[in-house]
């Protein structure tokens, strides 16, 4: 019967560890001596022959609720301190799960060695040897950022948790593997972390490292050079002209006029001076002549500031950003056109995670929706056109559509069983206007 409980046990612990009162103390955020025994002692009261089925399915379901954690509601000094306390958890076991292999092939689980690590001739191309097969996991933070933990490296996330901008899983042999990164910024320091993991799920306990810089491609090696001028000015939008002396990328974000100038990198990965994304952002591909877009979703009589880079086919970056300050202007001189779409959505059908939302506009050009949990507070429409929280940041679920002046129907997809959530919805026609205040319907899904 003591084979039986293991799993039961050890989700008690969970449980009991993590309705403990917020310690403030970082070192405080793991096992106990005491509680560790008890994982201990339940361990080695398990047979044999199941130990390690069991543990892995423990680890499994502790991943998957530190993922679940990460996206909850909590602040982040809780989601941090569960988070630790897991990782802790899953850390023991894991170490436990190297106690259980027996033979050449399981033993000393951390023998997956990683040798000769090194840039190629190739742009940003990578080569390394392992000593055995199966999975790699790498993202790559620009140079100075705090060394991720392994669990982190895995979740293609930073030392915060945000997720990286470059990274990836690999499938690697037991000899000589190569790959190749794409997309970095020419003339740029980065570090490489990366962690192993074999057909055991024994996954390495620190990411190693390796820094580099992104050095350019020696044809084509100077970024295009381009003359911007503003366009038509309005209450949320703004139209800028580009001559660029070369076909292909430029990118660009919009932020408050007191912002700091964030580095060419950082605009091309579309986040601000500290790495945090940009609400107003996006990238398009340029023509060797005149070229023309449009800026939208901005707030009336508000100063701005967009800083824009230009790349060409062999990722040559401009260096510098290029910067224009500008001021939107009220509403009610913009268009002869200025009231937004009415509507009206109720919701139509549930299931355990989708919800089928009808409803019904005046005018026809684009509808915006997101999904949060019930409760999560409420949205500006800006924020919902740009699918963001109350604290900008975005939100999975979330899309845009076309709608008609009639009924429309949309689902909002990839919800989870059994919970309740708000759905704004606010519609904008073709003058940009949109709607003042979204429209917040009520749903919650069916269990399984």
């Amino acid at each position: 019967m003591k084979t039986l409980n293991l799993k039961k046990i050890i989700w008690l612990l969970i449980i009991t560890i993590l309705s403990l009162p917020i310690i403030s103390y970082a070192e405080f955020w793991k096992l106990t001596p005491s509680q560790r025994e008890i994982v201990q002692r339940r361990v080695d009261s398990t047979d044999l022959s199941v130990r390690r089925s069991y543990i892995q399915t423990v680890v499994s379901r502790i991943d998957s609720l530190i993922a679940v954690i990460q996206v909850s509601n909590m602040d982040e000094s809780t989601i941090f301190r569960k988070v630790s306390i897991l990782e802790d958890l899953r850390n023991l076991l894991l170490t436990r799960l190297q106690e259980t292999a027996t033979g050449t092939w399981l033993s000393n689980t951390w023998s997956i060695n990683i040798s000769n690590l090194a840039t190629t001739s190739s742009l940003w191309g990578f080569s390394f040897n392992s000593s055995r097969a199966w999975t790699w996991y790498y993202v790559i933070l620009p140079a100075g950022a705090i060394a991720p933990s392994s669990a982190q490296v895995k979740s293609w996330v930073d030392y915060i948790w945000n997720p990286a901008s470059f990274k990836w899983t690999l499938n690697f042999s037991s000899w000589a593997n190569n790959f190749n990164v794409s997309w970095l910024s020419q003339n740029s320091s980065y570090s490489l972390y990366f962690v192993t993991e074999d057909q055991n799920w024994i996954l390495s306990t620190a990411a190693q490292n390796l820094n580099f810089n992104a050095s350019g491609s020696t044809s084509g090696s100077n970024p295009p050079t381009y003359t911007v001028s503003l366009g038509n000015l309005t209450g949320n939008g703004w139209t800028l002209s580009v001559n660029s002396s070369w076909v292909w990328k430029w990118y660009y974000v919009v932020l408050p006029s007191w912002s700091q100038m964030p580095s060419s990198a950082q605009i091309r990965s579309w986040t601000d001076i500290s790495w945090a994304a940009s609400a107003f952002s996006w990238s398009f591909n340029l023509a060797s002549w005149a070229n023309s877009f449009n800026i939208t979703w901005l707030n009336p009589n508000t100063n701005y500031v967009i800083y824009f880079v230009a790349e060409n086919n062999n990722w040559n970056l401009n260096l510098f950003p290029a910067s224009q300050t500008f001021f939107t202007t009220s509403m009610s001189n913009t268009w002869a056109d200025s009231a937004p779409p009415t509507i009206a959505a109720s919701v139509n059908y549930v299931t355990s995670n989708t919800v089928t939302v009808s409803m019904t506009s005046n005018e026809s050009w684009t509808g915006y929706y997101v999904a949060l949990p019930s409760g999560s507070g409420s949205l500006t429409s800006n924020q919902v056109k740009s699918w963001t929280s109350g604290t900008w940041t975005v939100i999975p679920s979330r899309w845009s559509f076309n709608i008609s002046p009639w009924t429309n129907s949309f689902n909002v997809i990839a919800l989870s069983p059994g919970t309740s959530y708000t759905i704004y919805v606010v519609a904008e026609d073709a003058y940009w206007n949109l709607l003042l205040t979204p429209q917040a319907i009520s749903a919650t899904t069916s269990s399984y």
